[in-house]
């Protein structure tokens, strides 16, 4: 009953952190309160702080050793970087955590024995959420001063975008963080807690009024993915030519945008510079990069202004600089990842994906419909598509739902949990006594290798 207790505290506090990153810019922008915004944006470091540092303690056995084995490595090579490149104890620390955190957060909740009905409850706390992002919505599409009277300032965009369309993000102060609660949402009602072909409509509507390109990509390849029992090579092959024929589309209506975003041939555009400069780091700094906090990173602007920028020629163009808004300097992931931790961390670091996703991303491949592997799926190809524009793997509010689920549903799945056929049935909805039989039976079936794996 104590552990109950302690892994029920540890999702219940994990959901206000998750809050307080998805909408601190509410405090910021809205409500002009700087105290408090520091300190809503710093809940989550501080949650995850704690809960290692408790998980460390108050557990003897470690699970997902090899995974703890590289993230150690990634953590040493990063602040390995940024000794031989002169950087400062404090830019290395803030960089290092900034970046290891969520990873820390995936260990941690793998150390656990979660159950399905903790899961359901988690979930079933989005439900308010759900009406409150409905209802802004609305208001966003009759009113269109709505986010500006609100003060919205970073994000209020009312121009164009396609189709005569704008971008709709009702409630959340950025259009990315719109569409990301419209994944949860969807992903809550199709196959966990039930709810409706309303909801789900409502929720998949959500993602798709945002206009944000990468966020639609990745939501319609989830989406399309799910519509085949079992993926083998034919419906891959077809998969490819669906993202290809999304791209192809999206140059075709959006010609403007993918020239302002993606165009490589373009050395003025951020997020294009960002990544020729860290392929170039990626072998000037070989093996170990710049080192934490020196590049395409929050810490590389809002703390010092790193030297990197002016060493590669690069600290003038719009969108990096600090004083013509910075808007893009840390708009993408595998910038920040090959810049600052060079070719042995982006090899950690993937290696460290891989042991987190493979088995949930080989489970969907062999049963689109086994809702052991749907969620943090989801979440992946989504986060996926969102790495080219923003750091979904590391940053909030994305990056705390991506590993935390992931960790969560290692958890339950180790235990050989099993869900019932029809979603939102009672059978989701397990006793004490159902939660320790199937927990015995998943032990018996479960090898031990999964203990240290």
């Amino acid at each position: 009953m104590e552990q109950r207790r302690v892994e029920s505290y540890i999702l219940n506090a994990f959901f206000v952190a998750f809050l307080c990153a998805s909408f601190e810019l509410v405090v910021r922008e809205c409500l002009q309160l700087p105290t408090l915004h520091r300190i809503v944006m710093t809940v989550d470091e501080v949650y995850i702080a704690l809960l290692t540092v408790f998980t460390i303690l108050y557990k003897k056995k470690v699970r997902q050793f090899q995974f703890l084995l590289l993230l150690l490595g990634f953590t040493v090579t990063g602040s390995l970087g940024g000794y031989v490149n002169g950087s400062s104890a404090t830019v290395t620390m803030l960089g290092g955590f900034n970046t290891v955190r969520t990873l820390l957060l995936y260990w941690c909740f793998c150390q656990y024995d979660f159950t399905k009905e903790q899961l359901l409850s988690f979930l079933r706390r989005f439900n308010i959420i759900f009406y409150l992002s409905l209802a802004g919505f609305v208001l966003d599409i009759l009113y269109p001063d709505f986010r500006p009277m609100l003060n919205m300032v970073t994000q209020h965009e009312n121009e164009v975008r396609l189709f005569g369309l704008r971008s709709i993000g009702g409630i959340y102060n950025r259009f990315t963080y719109a569409s990301f609660f419209g994944l949860l949402f969807y992903v809550n009602y199709k196959y966990y807690l039930g709810g409706g072909r309303f909801k789900q409509a409502m929720s998949a509507l959500m993602i798709l009024l945002t206009l944000r390109i990468k966020d639609m990509f990745g939501f319609l390849v989830a989406l399309f993915t799910s519509l085949f029992k079992r993926i083998g090579l034919s419906i891959f092959l077809l998969s490819g030519l669906f993202i290809i024929g999304l791209f192809v589309s999206y140059i075709t209506l959006m010609p403007e945008h993918y020239e302002k975003y993606f165009n490589a041939e373009n050395d003025n555009i951020a997020r294009i510079v960002l990544m020729k400069t860290s392929v170039q780091i990626v072998q000037d700094k070989f093996p170990l990069g710049e080192g934490f906090g020196r590049f395409a990173s929050p810490i590389s602007i809002q703390h010092t202004f790193s030297q990197s920028y002016a060493n590669y020629g690069i600290d003038n163009v719009y969108g990096i600089n600090p004083e013509m808004g910075a808007s893009f300097a840390y708009d993408g992931f595998w910038p920040m990842l090959m810049g600052e931790t060079g070719f042995i961390g982006t090899l950690l670091y993937v290696w460290m994906m891989m042991i987190a996703f493979k088995e949930p991303i080989a489970g969907y491949l062999k049963d689109t419909t086994d809702r052991r592997y749907i969620y943090p799926v989801f979440l992946f190809i989504f986060s996926f598509f969102g790495t080219f524009g923003k750091s979904t793997f590391t940053g909030p509010p994305h990056s705390l739902m991506l590993w935390a689920m992931a960790g969560l549903f290692y958890s339950l799945n180790r235990q050989g949990i099993q869900w019932t056929n029809t979603v939102g049935e009672k059978g989701d909805e397990p006793s004490e006594e159902r939660e320790s039989e199937e927990k015995s039976e998943g032990l018996r079936v479960r090898t031990e290798s999964l203990e240290t794996h």
